[in-house]
């Protein structure tokens, strides 16, 4: 997106860009995101190929999840297990 301001009012111009997803992705591995954050490098790259589950919305599920297993579940402090589930259940099936 692009913002233009003319006399203190400002629009926005939204463009698309062509790049190499794949190269993303191996950028990705190579920088061992995999390794330091698995559920949201999932994500992103499924976002990459295409798919149609943001961030956000994995996210709210494993809140979700971790809400009703144990009652309480702030950000940033989700157990492991319940992004795992969230992913399988948003993603991988």
């Amino acid at each position: 997106m692009i913002l233009h301001g003319n006399d203190g009012i400002w629009s926005e111009e939204f463009i698309s860009l062509e790049y190499d997803t794949n190269m993303v992705i191996s950028d990705m591995h190579e920088a061992n995101l995999y390794e330091h954050a698995p559920y949201w490098s999932v994500i992103t790259e499924s976002i990459l190929h295409g798919g149609n589950i943001s961030h956000g919305k994995v996210l709210s599920r494993a809140m979700k999840l971790c809400m009703e297993k144990t009652g309480a579940c702030a950000w940033p402090d989700i157990p492991e297990k319940f992004w795992k589930q969230a992913v399988d259940e948003l993603i991988k099936n």
